[in-house]
């Protein structure tokens, strides 16, 4: 239980690095923490558990990013007793974040889950965008988007290049 909480808040403290918080240096604590977490001996035994706790992170950093999600609903009185179907999207969208954690699972070298930790978060990503939305909702780009010059890689990265490249900075 206290496992599912660490996981929560961290979502959380995750948040804080994308708009409008920008709380840039707090990554460079919450992404190691983060990698423990996930290579950690109680954790990592239970494959099953991890995409439970994959979830969770992505409850915990997709409630905080998302919050507006809901406010079209409120619009007009016709739509507002369907607001909860915000919420839907923010739970199958942390279900990506649950299928990294558990391919994680199966890999027992740490700096290869280093490696493929910031990988595997873009490659939800992409799918997230290609196979039913075809729109980025949370991608970790926006966490540059304050930094203009970091935000100039770009052009040479593209988004998903920088989202790899913050993700493994940060770790």
């Amino acid at each position: 239980m206290i496992n599912l909480v660490k996981f929560f808040f961290c979502g959380i403290i995750t948040a804080l690095l994308f708009p409008p918080f920008f709380l840039f240096p707090i990554g460079f604590i919450i992404f190691p923490y983060l990698f423990f977490l996930i290579i950690s001996e109680e954790i990592n035994n239970n494959k099953s558990l991890q995409f439970f706790y994959g979830t969770i992170y992505g409850l915990g950093l997709n409630l905080i990013v998302l919050n507006w999600i809901k406010e079209p609903f409120f619009i007009d009185s016709n739509t507002e007793s369907i607001s909860f179907v915000s919420y839907f999207l923010i739970l199958y969208i942390s279900l990506y974040y649950g299928a990294s954690f558990f391919i994680l699972s199966f890999f027992k070298n740490n700096f290869i889950k280093l490696i493929l930790i910031p990988t595997f978060f873009v490659i939800s990503e992409i799918l997230r965008e290609k196979v039913f939305f075809g729109f980025p909702w949370v991608t970790f780009a926006l966490i540059n988007s304050s930094n203009y010059f970091i935000l100039n890689l770009t052009y040479y990265l593209g988004t998903h290049g920088l989202c790899f490249l913050t993700i493994f900075l940060f770790l």
